[in-house]
């Protein structure tokens, strides 16, 4: 070959190599964005099983890919650590980044990690920084899953599921066979609850409270319960073991459980009336309480003397002055014995008296006289009690002096005459007409009916507003002006 062929041939092999170098640059950093070298925005992971990648598998933001896995190294307790590069497209990854292993496609083969970036607010990871195991997790793998379920565990798993089969029912080929299911009762419980939905978004405002910070102060409170049932773990567990027996005994009693959730529905039925009647009540029960303010302001001087004379009975009922207060009793007591038989020969005379004064005398003085317009409407009791202040002005000798006598004329045209039972015939003024008698007078030796051979309590009660009798048959005298009439 001549030494100009040899040249040419020397400088298409160079213009070739050079091409091809200029094409691998323009490659590696179009794809690799200058990383060539190991440079670039490189973090870490702690994560619990890395068995599913290796290096390069791809790091994910939203399904996007903007990084890769560049090592695996292990870490502390059996976890390993993931070291990974993320390109430009993937920045800033937040200091409160999460990071997940989740499995790719089928034909796509072993994991990727999906990475969270983190929320705006928060400050971008520095380059090398790690995320921790606390803020990393691995999607569980179907075998994993499989393995869980020993077949103890898939026998719990299918006779759970066959006793939720058998609760729910089958509708089968009989239409009328979910009338008694579990479907039935839920299709139930659902129109149930479309009915409540406005008395459940009632409940719910009202679980907001009526001001700002009632919420925040019912969850503190809430976690304080949490926090008192956390310090005693022994006590917690057997809340829930006898949790579990209460309810399993309620699964043994089926049909009493059925009767029990249905009598609660009524109950539930008939709950608006009763919260509408107790709502009504509460503005009474709070005038009576605010009235009885004053009572319970007084309360306390009353029973501390009711505590002293408790601490008295409790100093004489000790053991060292028990005795000694038997030993005072005994006169009493040693007497109580003819006290009681003298008492019961009392008794003896007593007992029609107070037959008496039950049947009889009470009923009569509870009872009312009725008079028309002029009818008091107080119980004959009380209208006695009232006629007394009219005896009384007018005894002869109330004021000590003696009985007084006082004599006149009687003349004019209000004189009359008549007849007066037990008194005869007499002669006086009036200042109107009488209308009529009650009680009507018998007459002359008749007595109203009694029955000697009878007790008091057996007696008839007297009718006390009984038709009224006539008038007496008045004779108006004549008289003559100027002149004394007589009768």
């Amino acid at each position: 070959m001549s030494p100009r062929a040899e040249h040419e041939l020397r400088r298409r092999h160079l213009a070739a190599l050079a091409a091809m170098v200029l094409i691998s640059a323009v490659s590696v950093f179009t794809f690799a964005k200058g990383s060539l070298f190991g440079g670039g925005y490189e973090i870490r992971a702690v994560i619990a099983d890395a068995n599913q990648l290796r290096g390069g598998s791809e790091v994910r933001i939203g399904g996007i890919r903007v990084g890769e896995v560049t090592a695996i190294e292990r870490g502390p307790d059996a976890t390993s650590v993931v070291r990974m590069r993320i390109e430009d497209e993937g920045r800033p990854v937040g200091a409160d980044a999460t990071l997940t292993v989740k499995p790719r496609l089928v034909l796509e083969g072993n994991a990727y990690l999906d990475l969270s970036p983190g929320t705006p607010s928060a400050s971008e990871m520095t380059a090398g920084a790690t995320i921790p195991l606390a803020r990393t997790a691995v999607t569980p793998q179907l075998d994993q899953v499989l393995g869980a379920l020993e077949s103890p565990t898939r026998g719990a798993l299918h006779r759970g599921i066959a006793g939720l089969a058998a609760g729910l029912g089958s509708a089968g080929p009989d239409p009328g066979a979910l009338a008694g299911s579990g479907t039935r009762g839920l299709r139930r419980a659902v129109k149930e609850l479309d009915g409540a939905l406005a008395d459940i978004t009632t409940t719910t405002r009202a679980f907001r409270g009526d001001g700002p910070g009632d919420l925040p102060r019912a969850v503190r409170g809430t976690g304080d319960v949490v926090a008192q049932l956390a310090t005693d773990p022994r006590a917690l567990a057997d809340s829930v073991t006898n949790f579990n027996r209460v309810f399993a005994a309620l699964a043994d009693e089926q049909r009493a459980l059925r009767a029990s959730i249905s009598g609660f529905a009524r109950v539930l039925r008939r709950t608006p009336a009763s919260l509408r009647a107790i709502d009504g009540a509460l503005p009474t029960l709070t005038r009576t309480a605010r009235a009885l303010e004053p009572v319970l302001d007084a309360a306390p001087g009353p029973l501390r003397s009711a505590n002293a004379v408790l601490d008295e009975v409790d100093r004489l009922s000790r053991r060292a002055e028990l005795p000694a207060l038997l030993d005072r009793l005994d006169p009493v007591t040693a007497t109580l014995p003819g006290l009681e038989r003298r008492l019961q020969s009392l008794f003896g005379y007593t007992d029609e008296v107070t037959s008496c004064l039950v049947s009889n005398v009470v009923p009569v003085l509870n009872s009312k006289l009725e008079d028309g317009k002029h009818s008091t409407g107080d119980p004959v009791w009380l209208d006695l009690l009232h006629s007394f202040t009219g005896f009384t002005s007018a005894s002869t000798s109330f004021d000590g002096n003696g009985g007084t006598f006082r004599a006149g004329l009687a003349f004019g045209p209000a004189l009359v005459q008549g007849v007066v039972p037990g008194l005869g015939s007499i002669a006086g003024n009036i200042n109107q007409d009488i209308q009529g008698v009650r009680p009507a007078w018998l007459g002359y030796g008749v007595d109203p009916e009694y029955r000697p051979d009878k007790p008091c309590s057996e007696q008839k009660l007297p009718e006390l507003n009984v038709d009224p009798a006539p008038p007496p048959r008045w004779a108006r005298l004549r008289s003559t002006p100027g002149k004394a009439g007589r009768p």
